[in-house]
């Protein structure tokens, strides 16, 4: 039986900023074969499933969300690092498990506290055993002193000000 996995959140949006509670359920082809395997080898039942047989077929024309806000706080430091993320959109295209080769369109694009800029844009390809992605990323702006929380745990210092500006690819 293939694994499913249900993750429960809030979501706010902020045109009207009510939540919604959202459930997203995540498959994972790497865990299913991996139970597979295991189902096969303790049962050695030659009629034992394959992954690929009894895998839930998924195909999803596409998804966007927009003009979204996420509040994430870690508290693995002290004091806790808290990051306002709004300004959220993200697209993503068409997918499908019929052919989890093919890439799939990727874009995000963010504010992250008061001003920071990040912008992601490639390919990914989600229903791959393997997570694969091939993503040029755009951090502007970005003010330092936020950062400070991680500052302060790992280098014992902090930032008084200043700007990050990051491109990658």
């Amino acid at each position: 039986m293939p694994m499913l996995a249900a993750t429960r959140g809030t979501l706010s949006t902020t045109d009207d900023n009510i939540p919604i509670n959202v459930m997203m359920i995540l498959w994972s082809p790497r865990v299913w074969a991996s139970q597979a395997a295991s189902s096969y080898n303790t049962c050695m039942d030659s009629n034992a499933l394959t992954a690929s047989q009894d895998a839930p077929k998924i195909a999803i024309g596409g998804v966007t969300v927009r003009d979204s806000q996420v509040q994430f706080t870690d508290n693995g430091i002290n004091p806790a690092f808290t990051a306002f993320i709004k300004g959220i959109e993200v697209k993503l295209g068409a997918f499908d498990s019929g052919s989890p080769d093919t890439p799939t369109d990727t874009h995000l694009s963010a504010i992250l506290g008061e001003v920071g800029q990040l912008d992601l844009d490639g390919h990914i390809r989600p229903l791959q055993p393997t997570a694969f992605a091939e993503l040029r990323a755009s951090l502007l702006g970005f003010n330092m002193p936020e950062l400070n929380p991680y500052l302060r745990a790992n280098l014992g210092d902090e930032v008084e000000s200043g700007q990050l500006d990051v491109n990658a690819d």
